[in-house]
C-alpha cells in the first residue's frame, strides 16, 4: 500500500527498513542510514 501511495504521490524515493518488500519498485528504495549517507555525501 505504501508503494502505490508513493507512486501516486510522485515520491522520488522510498525509505524503509525492509528493502526486500520493494524488490520490483520503479523508484529508488533506501534504508534510513543509506539515505542519510547519500544526502550527507552530496553536500
Amino acid at each position: 500500500m505504501q508503494y502505490y501511495s508513493a507512486l501516486r504521490g510522485h515520491a522520488d524515493v522510498i525509505i524503509t527498513r525492509n528493502k526486500n518488500d520493494y524488490k520490483a519498485a520503479l523508484i529508488p528504495v533506501y534504508e534510513p542510514q543509506e539515505f542519510l549517507d547519500l544526502m550527507t555525501s552530496n553536500t
